[in-house]
C-alpha cells in the first residue's frame, strides 16, 4: 500500500548533467566536474553479483579532458564515445574501448584538434558529422559541415597498393569532377595533390595526370601525434618506485606504413627526431618511383632515464 511502499538505492554517484548520458550496449557513461578537468564515468551491472557500479575510465589522464563536458555520443559500432568540453572549444575527445569476454583490454583516450570551434558533433553510422566555426584573417565568420570517415577509406580501392590516402577536406579529382574551389580554413596545412600511385604531384603536374585519364586526390595535411607512457618496471603488475629505469633503445611494431618520425626529448637537452620512410635497403616495396608501403620494426636510440624523456611519433604525411 502507499503506507509501506519502499524504494531502496541500488546505487549513487555524483554527476555533472551539463550533458546527457550516453548509452553503448549496456554500459551507460556519464560526466563527473573534477574542478578545472571533467571526468567520464562508465556505468554498468554486474552480472556475477547483480550489482550496480561505477569505474571512471578517466582515472588514469585526470587533467586530459578540460573545463566541463557539454556533449557526449556513443557508437556502438565503434566502440566510441566522443565528448566535447567548454575548457577547449577546438578539440573533440574520443574514448575507445575494447571489450573480449568481461575484461576490457583497451581504454584509450585522444583528441582531434580542429582550427575553429567546434559547435556540435555527432556519430553518422561509421562516421562523425562535425559543425565547426571558423574565424578568417579579417574577423569574418565561416560555418562548415565536416564529415570525419571512420570506415574504410575509398582511397584503398583507387591505390595501386591499396592504401589510404590520409588529407584533411579532400576530395577525388577526376576528368568528369573538378575540385571545389572552396578555400580552406585559416591555418589549414599545406594543399597536396596525390595521384592514384600514391606520389605527390605539383597543381600543374595533377593537371596534366587527369587530363590522361588518371585520378588525383587533393587536400590538406594535418599533423598526428602520439605520446607513450612513461615506461616503468612492475613486479607482480605493481611498478617498483624505488627502481630506476634507464632506456638505452625502443622499438616500433609498425603494420602497412609509408612514413613517421620519432621525436626524442631527454629532460633539459634537445630534441632529437628519427625517420622511418618506408624506403627499406633490398626490400621489395623500395622500387624507384612508386611509393613504399612496409611493415615490420624501426629501432631507434633513447639513452635516458625513463622518468626523464618524453618519447612521440610524429607524421604530417598523406601515407598511413
Amino acid at each position: 500500500s502507499p503506507d509501506t511502499v519502499t524504494v531502496d538505492v541500488s546505487a549513487q554517484f555524483e554527476a555533472d548533467l551539463t550533458a546527457k548520458p550516453t548509452s553503448a550496449g549496456r554500459y551507460v557513461f556519464f560526466a563527473v566536474d573534477n574542478g578545472s578537468f571533467a571526468g567520464v564515468r562508465e556505468y554498468f551491472v554486474d552480472k556475477n553479483t547483480d550489482t550496480d557500479d561505477s569505474v571512471e575510465v578517466t582515472s588514469h589522464v585526470p587533467e586530459y579532458v578540460s573545463g566541463n563536458i557539454t556533449k557526449m555520443e556513443s557508437s556502438t559500432n565503434l566502440d566510441m564515445v566522443l565528448v566535447l568540453a567548454d575548457g577547449d572549444t577546438q578539440s573533440m575527445y574520443t574514448y575507445t574501448y575494447y571489450w573480449r569476454n568481461n575484461e576490457k583490454l583497451q581504454s584509450a583516450w585522444s583528441k582531434w584538434t580542429f582550427n575553429g570551434r567546434i559547435l556540435n558533433a555527432s556519430f553518422n553510422t561509421s562516421t562523425i558529422d562535425v559543425l565547426v566555426e571558423y574565424t578568417g584573417s579579417t574577423g569574418t565568420k565561416q560555418l562548415c559541415l565536416e564529415r570525419i570517415n571512420l570506415s574504410t577509406d575509398t582511397a584503398e580501392a583507387v591505390t595501386e597498393k591499396k592504401h589510404p590516402i590520409l588529407l584533411d577536406r579532400r576530395q577525388k579529382w577526376t576528368t568528369s569532377s573538378a575540385p571545389s574551389t572552396t578555400e580552406a580554413p585559416t591555418s589549414a596545412g599545406a594543399i597536396q595533390y596525390i595521384d592514384d600511385k600514391g606520389n605527390s604531384l605539383t597543381q600543374s603536374a595533377a593537371n596534366t595526370y587527369v587530363a590522361g585519364g588518371g585520378t588525383v586526390y587533393t587536400g590538406y595535411t594535418y599533423d598526428f601525434r602520439y605520446v607513450f607512457s612513461e615506461q616503468v618496471l612492475k613486479s607482480e603488475n605493481e611498478p617498483l618506485s624505488r627502481s630506476r629505469l634507464q632506456i638505452r633503445n625502443m622499438t616500433v611494431l609498425f603494420n602497412d606504413t609509408g612514413f613517421f618520425e620519432v621525436v626524442m626529448t631527454p629532460k633539459n637537452r634537445t630534441a632529437v627526431t628519427t625517420q622511418f620512410t618506408g624506403r627499406i635497403l633490398g626490400s621489395s616495396s623500395n622500387v624507384l618511383n612508386q611509393v613504399a608501403i612496409e611493415t615490420g620494426d624501426f629501432k631507434f636510440s633513447v639513452l635516458g632515464k625513463a622518468s626523464d624523456v618524453t618519447i612521440e611519433l610524429k607524421s604530417d604525411s598523406y601515407l598511413p
